[in-house]
């Protein structure tokens, strides 16, 4: 039997039928539309023992950025680069190996760099790694600005993502989030950003909000929103591991994924009067089931903890971020930016909290 490899693109809202495959390229005598029921999706990296069945996702978003296997849930396929790598295969085995790229622009679109920075808290003299110093925040901003690259906000580049329009970001680019919602981004890193005009998005999970202590008041977060340079982003609602099922029945760990993922969503809406189109995972710990909550309930990017730049190439539903630290060097910092760092000093980036080794659980 000859085995037929293509490089699939899967496209639910343009117009492919149910049971269908669009495809970018095709080996052998091999022509769309193909039965699905003959093909399956791997990731990159796994073995030939590891195929899932592929399926047309209930959706109307592209279905490469979050399709579905035959019991609903999302096919994962991430690799370093930050967009997915997909195989489908006629047969049993793997016979080789193109990547997948869902745009098809040329590979010219690959050399737009987007640097997503993600930051926590601020003070003068941290006592935590996720605590930035003032002055490194300041003097890191100012290199940014002097660096000559622009920052752009979260929602220009995914919807250049969407739209699959290069021409909507510039080729070297930065966007600034910070998570959780601590006072201190309004009181410290928020009258420094407006200084510089740079936008920023904030991701606030709502049971932390209001409480006292270092936490942000809804007032506050009411006035913060109210500015042109912020996008509100949600973290949940009560900042779990979202991948953990502990003992939840099947349906009850639905329930509850809807509950901290759209639930969060409609919360931030109600209480600041903006739309709510992004979402952060809380230490970056996802599965296939927080994937298909997300897109079906309206989100329009989803963030990870993944050290990466980003492209052209990337899925909206998979945006890496360096996660910036007390402990980085202000010579890495730089490097970050300009794209030139190597592995071990991206490793200053990469989150380590306590769940993140359990992000992207299949």
């Amino acid at each position: 039997m000859i085995k037929r490899v293509i490089c699939a693109y899967l496209v639910a809202a343009g117009g492919a039928s149910a049971g269908t495959l669009d495809t970018l390229s095709t080996y052998d005598e091999l022509a769309p539309p193909v039965p699905l029921d003959e093909l399956v999706v791997l990731d990159a990296f796994s073995t030939a023992t590891e195929f899932v069945a592929f399926t047309t996702p209930a959706t109307t978003m592209d279905a490469w950025a979050a399709p579905e296997d035959v019991r609903g849930n999302a096919v994962i396929a991430d690799d370093e680069l930050g967009f997915f790598d997909a195989l489908a295969v006629a047969g049993d085995e793997i016979v080789s190996y193109r990547p997948y790229l869902p745009f098809t622009g040329g590979h010219g679109y690959g050399d737009k760099r987007v640097v997503v920075l993600m930051y926590h808290r601020f003070d003068p003299t941290p006592s935590s790694k996720y605590e930035v110093s003032v002055d490194d925040f300041k003097w890191q901003m100012d290199y940014i600005e002097t660096s000559g690259y622009e920052v752009i906000s979260l929602p220009r580049f995914v919807e250049a993502l969407h739209a699959n329009n290069a021409d909507l970001v510039p080729d070297h680019s930065v966007i600034i989030t910070i998570d959780d919602g601590y006072e201190c981004t309004g009181r410290v890193a928020w009258p420094i950003l407006r200084e510089h005009g740079f936008p920023f998005t904030i991701c606030l999970y709502t049971n932390y909000i209001n409480v006292g202590g270092r936490s942000m008041t809804w007032d506050g977060l009411r006035e913060l929103a109210s500015d042109p340079l912020v996008t509100v982003a949600s973290h949940s609602v009560s900042h779990p591991n979202l991948a953990r099922k502990s003992r939840k029945s099947s349906s009850g760990y639905k329930a509850w994924l809807w509950q901290e993922i759209g639930g969060s969503k409609a919360i931030l809406e109600n209480a600041l009067d903006v739309d709510v189109d992004y979402f952060c995972w809380p230490y970056g710990s996802y599965n296939s089931e927080c994937v298909n909550v997300g897109v079906a309930a309206g989100y329009k990017g989803l963030l990870t903890v993944n050290a990466g730049k980003n492209t052209m190439y990337s899925s909206p539903y998979a945006i890496r971020r360096y996660g910036v630290y007390s402990s980085a060097p202000r010579s890495i910092f730089a490097k970050i930016i300009l794209g030139k760092a190597t592995y071990e000093e991206e490793y200053y980036f990469e989150y380590a909290g306590d769940a993140a080794e359990e992000y992207l659980i299949p």
